[in-house]
């Protein structure tokens, strides 16, 4: 009974993750690049004292990749190739897996 509730909980985790990813994904498809930029975050480490953390370039990144300039998003955060390409794999495996689920009928053991 447990191992079901758990079951059911990494889907759930799963599928809020992938949803935020997905949005990461086609918002520099969708959005000019001033309008992102209006409205993701600042990183407070380099706000309050002038150093980048981890994460810094990664919206110039995935804005770069949008539009084909490797070397350009790679300048910004060398990671963000990396996370784009997990967060398409990410939404490759999750639609192989609902489709899977979906068409073995909708009483899987996940959704019951």
């Amino acid at each position: 009974m447990y191992n079901n509730i758990y079951k059911k909980a990494f889907l759930l985790i799963w599928l809020i993750i992938s949803i935020v990813t997905l949005f990461s994904l086609i918002t520099p498809f969708i959005l000019s690049e001033n309008t992102i930029y209006k409205i993701t975050p600042r990183c407070q480490l380099k706000e309050k004292y002038n150093r980048e953390c981890i994460m810094c370039g990664l919206t110039s990144a995935f804005i770069h990749i949008s539009k084909g300039e490797i070397a350009e998003a790679s300048r910004h955060n060398r990671g963000g190739i990396y996370l784009f390409s997990i967060f398409i794999a990410n939404l490759i495996v999750l639609m192989i897996f609902l489709f899977m689920t979906f068409r073995n009928g909708i009483k899987n053991k996940f959704f019951v």
